[in-house]
């Protein structure tokens, strides 16, 4: 799910595109529900700009796993990038009250991760510190998508934690230039990890 119909990322400077709320995604629901189509294997949430429509996900997600229990939820918790925030302030506290404890996966960047953890991040002991912070509340695995360190100038460091303390490090070569709204490629490994299953990406 996403609450925006954008052409681009809004970490451009100029973006367009359609906000919805939550009476879109409520209509969305109640068609699968009249339909009988709430058996997902796997949920995918992304850019959620408006505030209604980010609790009204948590209402969705909870309906879909009591009829799929093993349904997974991989939220990517867009907040912002590079010290800049993309969506309203009152989002935060959404994602860290209600989302977060509810992630199966959870995917934030080092920007994010400070806010969700409420803690500042500059080296990966510190980074860990926080992933620990949000395992605790109840994500099952927090995989920050890439970390900048003040020791490496060339190289950002994707770091991941599980529940069951299973640690995975990857760093990658940092290429000039801006890149926004590339998230969708590196969800694919995650959810592919899983058990073979049929998979519907809503």
């Amino acid at each position: 799910y996403t609450s925006e119909l954008l052409r681009n990322s809004a970490g451009y400077k100029e973006y367009r595109g359609q906000v919805l709320d939550s009476d879109n995604l409520d209509a969305l629901i109640t068609g699968l529900r009249s339909n009988s189509l709430l058996k997902y294997t796997h949920i995918l949430t992304g850019y959620c700009g408006e505030k209604s429509f980010l609790e009204k996900i948590l209402d969705v997600v909870t309906e879909l796993k009591r009829a799929s229990p093993n349904c997974l939820f991989l939220c990517d918790p867009v907040l912002g990038d590079d010290g800049k925030m993309y969506v309203p302030s009152e989002l935060i506290d959404v994602y860290r009250e209600r989302i977060v404890p509810s992630a199966d996966i959870l995917t934030p960047n080092q920007f994010e991760l400070e806010l969700l953890s409420g803690a500042k991040v500059t080296s990966e002991e510190e980074a860990l510190k926080a992933i620990d912070c949000l395992l605790s509340r109840g994500s099952k695995c927090v995989i920050v998508t890439s970390i900048e360190l003040p020791s490496s100038t060339d190289t950002l460091v994707l770091l991941g934690k599980s529940e069951k303390g299973e640690v995975a490090r990857i760093e990658i070569p940092k290429l000039e230039g801006p890149f926004r709204g590339n998230w969708g490629p590196l969800l694919c490994p995650p959810v592919g990890m899983e058990p073979p299953r049929p998979t519907v990406i809503v």
